[in-house]
């Protein structure tokens, strides 16, 4: 099985319900530490206690707590993201509406 990591998890309240923890979106961003979505490359079997192996790391040096910290906290690494060929279609109009938001807010 191959798989890729596509985006950070990005807290909302239907997780902060399911921890059943009053703020707990707010520690989670704070910590900065979100992990990520996996899509399925190739298919195959994984059980537990499987090794895993990076078959590939890009050269962009964006990593999964990079874009959270951009998304979540510091706005002014959003445009950065945009370099990613790899970014998720959600995630880059995400970024290019807050980009030109921020733009607008600006001008």
């Amino acid at each position: 099985m191959v798989l890729e990591v596509s985006c950070p998890r990005i807290p909302c309240g239907t997780f902060q319900g399911w921890m059943g923890r009053s703020g707990w979106n707010r520690r989670f961003t704070r910590a900065g530490l979100p992990g990520g979505y996996l899509r399925v490359i190739a298919p195959g079997e994984i059980r537990a206690g499987d090794p895993g192996e990076v078959v590939h790391r890009p050269g962009h040096g964006v990593s999964v707590a990079y874009t959270f910290r951009a998304v979540m906290s510091e706005a002014e690494l959003l445009p950065s993201l945009l370099i990613v060929e790899e970014l998720p279609e959600f995630v880059r109009e995400f970024v290019c509406g807050r980009i030109d938001g921020r733009r607008g807010a600006e001008g």
